[in-house]
């Protein structure tokens, strides 16, 4: 499991006010931690609960080779999936990067190979032993079935605010939108490259609730990794995040309480 893109130390500039919309996003710096082998502590850490929270991703195309992956922070319940499209789907382990071949899932939770939903669309993820970072991929179960669009929502018991989407790799231009319901007044949303610490070229995310893009940068009212989030948000109200553009392999990185 890669953890490079788990612990994140953000510095959030300050947004210029004349700034065009290609550019009203986070410029970003940050740190990552290596991964290494720790020998048992003593002392027990337990990390804030969020409590139960939804969030849908839309606007993605999917197919039996090209797929969505969304990454995030679960305790042990098990998490809650309900895909919405054409085609019959499953859901597989992922890395924290997007790919399939290095699961981010412990050996011991049992998700080791692909879950094909329902014919709704609804599934369930297996508890992961311990509450960590995860991810999962949703592609359709045909390989030569044409690409067709979805849109997932996520139900689960969250151990903390990361949370992250990693559009399909050959999608040239997505129009991706991640839709949840803070009850803080600050959220995070970041395009950055799958294997870079800087805004990701190409893209820019426009964050909104019912309004103009907020673009006021402030520092989070909740406990998280970040430095700096984006202010103005009215608790208890949904929150559009959308990532826009093209170019490389991109993350939209999202964090809210």
């Amino acid at each position: 499991m890669r953890l490079g893109r788990v612990f994140l130390a953000v510095v959030v500039a300050a947004l210029c006010a004349g700034c065009s919309q290609a550019t009203r996003q986070f410029p970003l710096t940050r740190t990552t931690a290596t991964t290494s082998t720790v020998a048992p502590s003593t002392t027990t850490v337990t990390a804030p609960v969020y409590g139960i929270r939804s969030f849908t991703i839309d606007g993605v195309t999917v197919s039996g080779t090209t797929w969505l992956t969304i990454g995030l922070s679960p305790t042990t319940v098990p998490v809650a999936l309900q895909v919405t499209g054409g085609a019959l789907a499953e859901v597989c382990p992922a890395g924290l990067d997007g790919g399939l071949l290095d699961s981010s899932w412990p050996a011991s939770s049992g998700f080791r190979g692909c879950l094909r939903l329902s014919p709704t669309g609804a599934g369930t993820l297996p508890p992961a032993p311990v509450a960590t970072h995860v991810a999962f991929a949703v592609k359709t179960v045909s390989a030569t079935a044409p690409p067709g669009p979805l849109a997932v929502t996520v139900t689960y018991s969250a151990a903390d605010s990361f949370v992250e989407v990693v559009p399909p790799t050959t999608t040239t231009n997505p129009l991706v939108t991640a839709s949840y319901t803070p009850s803080s007044t600050t959220t995070v949303a970041v395009a950055t490259p799958v294997h870079g610490i800087a805004l990701a070229p190409g893209y820019f995310v426009n964050v909104t609730q019912g309004g103009p893009p907020l673009t006021q940068a402030v520092h989070c009212d909740f406990p998280t990794v970040l430095t700096l989030c984006l202010g103005g948000i009215a608790p208890g109200q949904p929150v559009q995040a959308q990532l826009v553009g093209h170019g490389g392999p991109v993350v939209l990185n999202l964090a809210w309480k």
